[in-house]
């Protein structure tokens, strides 16, 4: 993969995990007694938590073809980096408190992860399924030609 098409993908993860927090703080807080609304000041939070979730992903480019155990093994690296990278984060900016907190922050980094590796493989998936399709009608236009 070029370095620009990762960035493009790179960018586009960051606003999936960005509204992914968004809509996850709102269905929750539809669900508590508390404040419904979210602050200005969340939603830069909400951005930095997205730039710092995003940036461990170019812990999995690469110029070259990986194979399935190097990708598996960079994924299992990214996933681990970026756990600690959050949690941390959310300790140090006092939006975890203990580790019933950090354990709930951890699942819910998971889930987020989960979801955007779920888009991601998909559109990877559309994008193969459309090359395939091409290369099926150009060898169907090649055999035609051969046969003229």
């Amino acid at each position: 993969m070029s370095l620009a098409s990762f960035i493009k993908k790179t960018v586009l993860n960051y606003f999936l995990i960005f509204a992914l927090i968004v809509i996850g703080t709102t269905v929750v807080r539809q669900f508590s007694t508390g404040d419904k609304s979210i602050s200005l000041n969340e939603i830069y939070t909400f951005l930095l938590c997205a730039l710092a979730g995003d940036l461990p992903s170019f812990i999995l480019y690469s110029r070259r073809e990986l194979t399935k155990r190097q990708s598996q093994l960079r994924m299992a690296i990214h996933f681990t980096v970026l756990e600690a990278v959050l949690i941390t984060l959310g300790n140090i900016t006092g939006w975890v408190h203990g580790w019933l907190q950090s354990v709930v922050f951890f699942a819910d980094i998971g889930i987020i992860y989960l979801i955007v590796c779920l888009f991601s493989y998909n559109n990877d998936r559309l994008a193969a399924r459309k090359i395939n399709e091409r290369l099926k009608e150009m060898r169907q236009e090649q055999a035609n030609t051969n046969l003229r």
